[in-house]
């Protein structure tokens, strides 16, 4: 069971709903199939229409274990993100045909104040303002889609992939296609652009260390030992520390070699 918003990319305005029974994505186009056979009208659809289905997206911002705490937290975050009045919401939220007590309002509420105080909302820390741009770990992403083809690549910074994103657009629709900004880029630059873009990948932030096939991983704020065999990956281990991931790759190593060694003597 989980609440999930629906944020205008232009606007911000949101939505809060939850689904008990099919995931995020069937959700998802549960609300497009809705919004173009015109089953019924709302604040939601009509900003559909209003700005195209485009400029939207769907996430998950919450989760429930029973239908009453989901249906008191739907009510939570609606009020939370004041989604009546400022967003698509036309109801407070919750079952219309269930009870939920002003007592479980309360706790739902004052648990989840606890847990937003002092840091961002989960939804604020993986969204974008700019169209085509996601948050990609701790990194941020562009992609775009010609012809059934993703053309994606990760960047540090999120202006970086939104610019990037812009030229991509500029590149296969010309100036004519939906930007985050004014452009006005050359054939020369574009096709200079799209090579780069093709042949040359993100740096993983992978750093090498002082032991051989350990290196570190600034992406997760960890160190990653790997056996490789015949041009194969075997194992590949994390650990905290630099030291702990060389001596967990030589036990593992050890461990390899007895069995590989055991297995070939007794099939001979």
């Amino acid at each position: 069971m989980i609440i999930y918003k629906i944020e205008n990319k232009i606007n911000g305005k949101k939505y809060i709903g939850y689904t008990n029974k099919m995931g995020l994505k069937r959700r998802w186009k549960k609300h497009i199939y809705d919004w173009k056979n015109g089953s019924h009208q709302s604040k939601l659809y009509n900003a559909f229409s209003k700005y195209g289905i485009e400029n939207f997206f769907i996430q998950q911002i919450d989760k429930a274990l029973s239908e009453e705490e989901m249906y008191a937290k739907e009510i939570f975050w609606i009020k939370f993100l004041d989604t009546n009045k400022n967003g698509y919401n036309i109801l407070t939220g919750g079952f219309a045909g269930g009870v939920v007590s002003q007592e479980d309002k309360d706790i739902y509420g004052k648990n989840m104040s606890k847990v937003l105080q002092g840091r961002r909302l989960r939804s604020d820390q993986f969204s974008s303002k700019y169209i085509g741009v996601h948050a990609h770990r701790d990194s941020w992403s562009c992609c775009l889609k010609v012809n059934k083809k993703k053309y994606s690549k990760i960047f540090d910074k999120e202006i970086e992939a939104a610019i990037a994103y812009d030229k991509l657009v500029n590149y296969f629709y010309g100036p004519n296609g939906k930007t985050n900004f004014k452009t006005n880029y050359s054939s020369e630059e574009l096709d200079s652009f799209f090579n780069e873009f093709l042949i040359k990948k993100h740096p993983r932030r992978k750093y090498p260390g002082k032991y051989l096939n350990v290196i570190k991983d600034n992406a997760h704020n960890t160190w990653r030992a790997i056996y490789r065999k015949n041009k194969k990956t075997i194992k590949t281990l994390y650990r905290k520390t630099e030291e702990e991931a060389y001596l967990a790759l030589q036990e593992f190593i050890n461990e390899y070699e007895k069995s590989a060694e055991i297995n070939r003597r007794s099939s001979e």
